[in-house]
């Protein structure tokens, strides 16, 4: 079995670097050629609640991924903390396209994946980083039936797109002044040693982080981070029973 992963393209327009990034994935070799076609969350940099809004704006993914239903893929969509509660606009959208229910699965949470008959868990990638309590209690918050509903009635598309804004213009100030890269490194890296062992794991396939990583431990067990896309410009492929960080010739 053929895989691809990605996560964390952060589109916000069309015409941007993350859709320029998101439009060679889909049309790239390793995807074509795949079986699974795995999207780990926090592709959009807003996509909250199922408003019809988000259809015209992302119009492009939408299209591309019904190319890849046709093409008889299974599409996964695992949910981010940019992207969440919309699975309604994707029933709307696809209602009309006979693979969707088959081969289209949206996971508000990881799962595991055999490969090679090995277990493997992929997911966002909150799970890595192990020990932040924090964005577990708050994970648990956004991902909850409350915020759904409160995504889906009560905030409109135009709140939820100024609230957005905010909290990441808010966020990239309060990173900027804090992130030391390379502790950050090896606390993922640390995060993920423990969440193989808690789950009894061959390996982890995440984003979230935006730190990109390849990482094999001692003990043969293996971690794989999509990074940030945009910067790193590489995802995740699973062919011929091994793994490989794919290139992607965008600028």
């Amino acid at each position: 079995m053929n895989c691809v992963f990605i996560s964390d393209l952060h589109i916000k327009r069309p015409d941007d670097l993350a859709s320029r990034i998101f439009l060679e994935f889909c049309h790239h070799s390793h995807t074509l050629h795949s079986d699974k076609v795995f999207f780990l969350g926090d592709i959009f940099d807003t996509l909250i609640g199922s408003h019809p809004e988000y259809i015209k704006k992302y119009s492009f993914f939408f299209e591309e991924v019904e190319k890849l239903l046709e093409l008889d893929k299974e599409v996964i969509f695992v949910e981010g903390n940019h992207d969440f509660h919309f699975k309604g606009i994707l029933d709307k959208y696809f209602a009309q396209t006979p693979r969707y229910s088959e081969n289209f699965r949206y996971l508000s949470h990881g799962e595991c994946l055999m490969l090679d008959s090995k277990k493997y868990f992929f997911c966002h990638g909150y799970e890595v980083d192990y020990f932040n309590k924090y964005f577990k209690r708050w994970h648990k918050v956004y991902s909850s039936e409350v915020m759904k509903f409160i995504a889906n009635k009560i905030l409109t598309f135009g709140v939820i797109t100024k609230l957005a804004k905010w909290a990441s213009n808010d966020s990239k100030r309060r990173g900027k002044k804090t992130f030391d890269y390379s502790q950050a490194r090896a606390k993922y890296l640390e995060g993920a040693k423990e969440l193989i062992k808690e789950k009894d794991l061959a390996g982890v396939i995440a984003g979230h982080t935006h730190i990109h990583a390849a990482h094999t431990f001692p003990d043969g067990t293996q971690y794989f981070n999509c990074g940030f896309p945009q910067k790193d410009k590489k995802f995740i492929s699973f062919k011929d029973n091994r793994f490989e960080m794919v290139n992607l010739e965008v600028s």
